[in-house]
């Protein structure tokens, strides 16, 4: 996918803490259109570009209980893996379901 130069740090800070622009639109799915997402960073949106930048800069930069659950979750199960694999998202699933399971509880 081409990034537009204006939006590469937008990007850029997306891969390093989500690690694709695909697993941030699946994790904000209900905050953010993924089309809309990949529009707005190639530079090709239609509408109100300034606005849609905001939401995503919101999303990127909020922390809802979940994620913070979830993080804990994948650093511990990851640091005992035997997959190597710096971005694997083999468990992701699992780990979202335990991080909603834990905030149910408390």
């Amino acid at each position: 996918m081409q990034i537009n130069p204006e939006h590469a740090e937008l990007a850029a800070q997306i891969q390093e803490r989500f690690g694709t622009i695909h697993s941030f639109c699946k994790q904000h799915e209900f905050q953010l259109n993924r089309s809309t997402v990949y529009m707005v960073l190639r530079g090709v949106y239609a509408g109100n570009t300034a606005r849609q930048v905001e939401r995503i800069e919101n999303a990127l930069n909020e922390r809802r209980p979940e994620e913070k659950i979830f993080t804990a979750i994948k650093q511990v199960a990851c640091s005992r893996c035997s997959v190597t694999s710096m971005h694997c998202k083999r468990c992701d699933k699992l780990f979202t379901a335990q991080a909603k399971a834990v905030l149910e509880v408390v």
